[in-house]
């Protein structure tokens, strides 16, 4: 009797289980594709004009240019070497749409509210907060797009001067993008136009980043940015080259690795500041273009001004500084209040006011180096404040996690001998096994590698993983209680189940150290994407496993009684 609950507890369980990791996994993948940004409002638009250093900026945006392929473009290097450049760094997922928006905004993918994934042209929507060609409207400047049509549905119509959208993207495309800019830089002159070329990104796509087509296509990208420089005046305007994402060598994106976030950043013309500046975030750029074009910071913009890529007078700097100390702090003020932390420090706003008084009386580095300090400030206490609230989140689960993981210890402690010994190393190695085949056929925790059917296509491959894995820690299982002449079926059953709840607890260990880090889903921030992959393998791994684990004691049984039934017939024919 005993043995028939614990059977049926053992399929509860399992049933449990499986109906558990099924909902878990639909939840997780949901909260992925409906992640928002946890602003609650958005801070006052920003209306500080400022100076302009230029009339006019280009940007050309190479969708799938890597950082270390960018040296294989001649007329690129050569604009490297007479202006300001950079490895820029991209904030993961640098999907194309997510990368756009904080190329625009200066805002992350936490706070954007861009999509995790691309979405199909129908479904796309307008950039939810303010950007440049929002900031650019205000300022009473003129700007256009010339690229794929995407971008008619992130951008609204009413705020471009010209814009000319492809369906396509190749090399024809790309060569109408540049033959529309052209033609918009010579009738229409606008403040700030927007170049797109998508060739590059599909021959990585298809054929690799190491491929000779996206070579080829390389050198012709190089060809239209020669064009558009060309024929810019530079003496009186300013051309921009930059990638939204690199690609793995295969082809790919959207994960963590350093080749898909490093990208080249560019940068020629007018009281440009000429030299390797190191580093670059995405979010930088926004910033600089409105230091550039003298229009408002984007209201939500997170990155730095990079002052030590221009050319301006002492005045213009403390003015520029200023403005963005003012959008900083009103930013952190409304940041701080969406996540719940309180609110900013008294010194970043008296910085900032210290700032304002020293620029009516014309102390321009004074003004200058405290708007500085201020905008540092209100970014350290808007880290230290994510930081506090992850931290608190963690230390809530740690209790529950740390029982679900004690407390089948203890169990098995209780219960410990030769066979439980031999379970229990069955089932540790099965769930390393399925890890171990994960990495060997090939493949990564990131988001770079899903497959082209998405997270669906992934189950038909971890099934037979899942089953070859079951199938090897059930082999040991059965070796065991063969080796220990165990006749009652029923032990047998009990064993199978044990196996497999053991199994499920090892997957479950993994499981709870990423949710310990990560959550067990998306909420108000975007987590570390690796351990978010980790845990959706792990997730369906747990699923297959319970599923293939229901029906495991029958042939389990039945081969354990064959091995019976033929080593008792063997015994018998040694006797005399």
């Amino acid at each position: 009797m005993r043995k028939a609950v614990l059977t049926l507890l053992s399929l509860l369980l399992l049933c449990a289980a499986l109906v558990g990791t099924y909902l878990w996994i639909n939840a997780l993948v949901l909260s992925i594709y409906g992640y928002r940004s946890p602003m609650k409002g958005t801070p006052t638009l920003n209306n500080d004009i400022t100076h302009p250093l230029t009339a006019q900026v280009v940007l050309v945006v190479v969708d799938g240019l890597r950082y270390d392929s960018s040296y294989q473009m001649p007329y690129l290097n050569r604009l490297r070497l007479s202006g300001a450049h950079a490895r820029l760094i991209a904030d993961p997922p640098a999907n194309l749409q997510t990368a756009w928006t904080t190329l625009l905004t200066g805002a992350s993918p936490e706070i954007n509210d861009a999509p995790f994934f691309d979405r199909d042209y129908e479904l796309i929507t307008p950039i939810a907060i303010d950007h440049i060609f929002a900031t650019l409207r205000r300022a009473g400047l003129t700007a256009g797009i010339a690229g794929f049509h995407w971008w008619e549905k992130l951008v609204p119509p009413d705020l471009l001067y010209v814009k000319y959208f492809v369906d396509a993207e190749d090399d024809a495309a790309d060569r109408e993008v540049v033959e529309h800019a052209l033609t918009f830089l010579r009738e229409f002159h606008p403040n700030f136009l927007l170049v797109n070329l998508r060739q590059l990104d599909v021959a990585a796509l298809q054929y690799g980043a190491t491929s000779d087509e996206y070579h080829q296509a390389l050198l012709r990208c190089d060809e239209n940015i020669r064009i558009l420089a060309t024929n810019m005046d530079l003496q009186q305007s300013v051309l921009i080259i930059l990638s939204s994402h690199g690609h793995l060598d295969a082809g790919g994106y959207g994960g963590n690795e350093a080749v898909v976030l490093n990208t080249p950043f560019v940068m020629v013309g007018q009281n440009v500041a000429s030299g390797d500046r190191g580093t670059m975030s995405q979010v930088d750029l926004a910033p600089t273009l409105a230091a550039l074009l003298g229009t408002p910071m984007p209201s939500l913009a997170q990155g730095n001004l990079r002052t030590d890529m221009l050319k301006m007078e002492a005045a213009d700097k403390a003015e520029k500084w200023l403005a963005l100390a003012h959008q900083r702090y009103r930013f952190g003020s409304m940041y701080l209040y969406s996540i719940g932390q309180g609110s900013l420090s008294e010194t970043a706003q008296g910085d900032m006011l210290v700032a304002d008084s020293s620029l009516q009386v014309k102390n321009y580095e004074s003004a200058a180096n405290l708007a500085s300090l201020s905008v540092e400030q209100t970014d350290l206490e808007m880290r230290r404040a994510r930081r506090a609230r992850l931290w608190k989140e963690r230390s809530q689960r740690t209790i529950p996690l740390a029982l679900f993981v004690l407390l089948p210890l203890w169990w098995v402690w209780r219960k410990r001998s030769w066979r439980t010994f031999w379970i229990l190393l069955a089932a540790l190695l099965a769930a390393a096994l399925y890890h171990i085949l994960f990495l060997h056929q090939g493949n990564v925790y990131s988001f770079s590698h899903i497959p082209a059917g998405g997270f669906a296509a992934m189950l038909n491959p971890s099934l037979k993983r899942a089953a070859i894995c079951l199938a090897v820690g059930g082999l040991i299982v059965l070796w065991r209680t063969w080796y220990e002449r165990e006749r009652s079926a029923s032990a047998v059953v009990l064993c199978s189940y044990g196996y497999t709840l053991l199994h499920l607890y090892f997957i479950g260990i993994f499981l709870g150290a990423c949710t310990l880090w990560n959550g067990w889903r998306f909420t108000w921030y975007l987590p570390n994407l690796t351990i978010t992959y980790l845990q959706i393998v792990s997730l369906m791994q747990a699923m297959l496993i319970a599923a293939l684990s229901i029906p495991l004691p029958l042939p389990l049984c039945i081969l354990q009684r064959g091995l019976l039934a033929l080593s008792d017939w063997l015994a018998r024919k040694q006797l005399p």
